[in-house]
């Protein structure tokens, strides 16, 4: 599994669809681990995810909904969930994802954080601005040290020190801000209000800066960039992300 990730690691669908090689060899190990362990519940939502990227979404809908009856009662249950819902906003379908986040939130307060920045991002999709900036808004003020380190505990858990290790580097509080804060900047930016877009938009910036991103943070920086520049384009043309597309050119030439 943490080989099949390593193919895959950070990388954007855009990129895993020019490099079907690596996505391939990425599918072809975790079915491996799902033949010889048919019950082991996080290799199939791991498959699932990587199947979503170039799969037909509705066959991996049906996939996530096969895991989840599976996992009713366990330990994996809210995280089957929650993988069904970004299932649903990736085939458009923000209201049904909506409904999923929103039962889950009074059920497993240890996720709150990551579920507000989930429903800010289907709220988005569905057009309520307002309610968009609400999510992010409180996905913000609860992605706090002790929530992050409470998330993180539940995902050891699940997930073992060895893999959990892996990923820690791409979910810690830092990262998470970055992106909410992203969201911010570019959801203010389409109602208007500049100065405040700008202002989210250097935290962004300074999150993804923090030591704690470690060295995830060249290919963080990479997918920064391309998301502005494919959903807040305005946003993108300023000097900050100009500027940071240029630091990644440079680096890139050494």
């Amino acid at each position: 599994m943490l080989l099949a990730e390593a193919h895959t690691f950070t990388r954007t669908p855009e990129e895993l669809a020019e490099d079907r090689a690596a996505y391939d060899r990425a599918l072809d190990l975790l079915d491996e681990v799902v033949e010889r362990e048919p019950q082991n519940t996080l290799a199939r939502l791991r498959r699932a995810a990587l199947r979503s990227v170039l799969a037909p979404a509705e066959e991996v809908v049906r996939e996530h909904e096969e895991i989840l009856a599976a996992a009713r009662g366990g330990p994996f249950e809210p995280v089957a969930r929650l993988e069904l819902g970004r299932r649903h906003l990736a085939r458009g379908q923000a209201g049904e994802a909506l409904e999923i986040y929103r039962a889950l939130e009074p059920e497993c307060p240890w996720l709150a954080c990551v579920l507000h920045s989930e429903m800010g991002v289907a709220a988005a999709m569905a057009g309520d601005l307002p309610a968009a900036v609400g999510h992010f808004e409180g996905a913000v003020e609860l992605t706090t040290r002790e929530a992050v380190a409470a998330l993180q505990a539940r995902s050891r858990q699940l997930m073992g020190e060895v893999y959990w290790s892996f990923w820690r580097t791409v979910d810690n509080l830092a990262v998470r801000q970055s992106q909410n804060h992203a969201w911010l900047a570019g959801l203010r930016s389409r109602d208007g209000d500049l100065d405040a877009a700008r202002q989210h938009l250097r935290t962004a910036l300074g999150f993804l800066r923090h030591d704690e991103v470690g060295p995830a943070r060249r290919a963080l920086k990479r997918e920064f960039v391309q998301r502005m520049e494919q959903m807040f384009p305005d946003l993108a043309a300023g000097e900050e992300v100009q500027a940071l597309r240029r630091e990644i050119e440079s680096e890139e030439r050494s």
